[in-house]
C-alpha cells in the first residue's frame, strides 16, 4: 500500500481516523499499543518525491536516476529533515 500526499499515520488508530482501510492487507491488531504507535508490519510506504529526497542536490540525484525532477519518486527516496 501506498500513501500519496499525506502524512504517514502514527497509530493503528490515527490510520482508522484518517478513512484508510484496508481489505485483507492490514495486519492491525489491537493489543493495547495500536492507539499509540503503528504496527511493525504496516502495508503502507512512505512517497518521498525528488524535491524533498536527501539524496537530491544542485546537480541531481547522487543515485543517477535520470528523471530526477521535483514531482518524481523512486524507492531510493529519503525524506530530508
Amino acid at each position: 500500500m501506498i500513501a500519496i500526499n499525506m502524512e504517514m499515520p502514527k497509530s493503528c488508530i490515527e490510520c482508522e481516523e484518517k478513512g484508510i482501510r484496508f481489505v485483507n492487507s492490514c495486519p492491525l491488531i489491537f493489543d493495547g499499543k495500536a492507539d499509540i504507535e503503528r504496527h511493525p508490519n504496516c502495508p503502507l510506504t512512505e512517497i518521498v518525491t525528488c524535491k524533498d529526497c536527501i539524496h537530491r542536490d544542485e546537480y541531481g540525484c547522487r543515485h543517477g536516476h535520470p528523471n530526477c525532477k521535483d514531482n518524481f519518486w523512486c524507492a531510493d527516496g529519503e525524506r530530508r529533515e
